[in-house]
């Protein structure tokens, strides 16, 4: 525990309680202790690697990966299948949620990670520029996933979802004319503090004016 406070700049009370938290769920236990240096000896931690799943989506232009992965990060399922990543964003979403559930089979994930070509804002999950495909530049993968997939769920015994699982609206990839974030609650001080479920409808006319510029009303 000292160590994992040592590492991640966590207090060692903090540390104590999410590893007790994450041995009451079962996903760490103890693996013995380390000889003492003159204290008391350290208890040794590990992962559980059956106690929990994760799953890794990868598209590419013309192929779709999905793995599932332990807790020790080995792969124990993997399946593939063709993608055209131009025939747009709902429907590659679609396709791609359809095998990642294939491949769970019943198995509730800890969380399913992403990734293709092109800049992604990892902060708000929404993708940038990715070159031949233009119709990306903009969208909000991540919550576009989540909300497929049904993945967004309340820590614990707590009614609200963590703060970087809630959803969010205003700005740029929402609705331009308020600021980021900005169209939801907001706390005592002011800071949006998201949502459960959003629902957002856009009419937006594109309209190129010279090369790589272009207008939208």
């Amino acid at each position: 525990r000292l160590e994992l406070a040592e590492r991640t700049g966590l207090t060692p009370q903090a540390v104590s309680k999410i590893t007790a938290r994450l041995r009451a769920d079962g996903l760490a236990t103890e693996a013995g202790h380390r000889a003492s240096t003159g204290g008391k000896p350290r208890t040794v931690l590990r992962l559980v690697p059956e106690a929990g799943h994760a799953a890794g989506l990868h598209l590419d232009r013309d192929e779709l990966t999905v793995v599932l992965c332990d807790l020790a990060g080995a792969v124990v399922a993997e399946r593939r299948a063709p993608l055209d990543l131009g025939a747009g964003a709902d429907a590659v979403v679609e396709g791609a949620a359809a095998e990642v559930e294939a491949l769970l089979g019943g198995v509730s994930p800890l969380g399913v990670g992403v990734a293709l070509p092109g800049p992604l804002d990892h902060a708000l999950g929404v993708l940038h520029r990715v070159t031949g495909f233009p119709e990306w530049d903009g969208f909000a993968l991540r919550d576009a996933l989540a909300g497929r997939l049904g993945l967004a769920a309340p820590y614990g015994g707590t009614p609200a979802l963590l703060i970087q699982d809630r959803f969010f609206a205003g700005g740029a990839t929402t609705v331009r004319g308020f600021r980021q974030d900005r169209l939801g609650p907001l706390d005592a001080h002011g800071n949006p503090t998201g949502g459960n479920a959003t629902a957002i409808l856009n009419l937006e006319w594109r309209f190129p004016i010279w090369r790589w510029f272009a207008g939208a009303v």
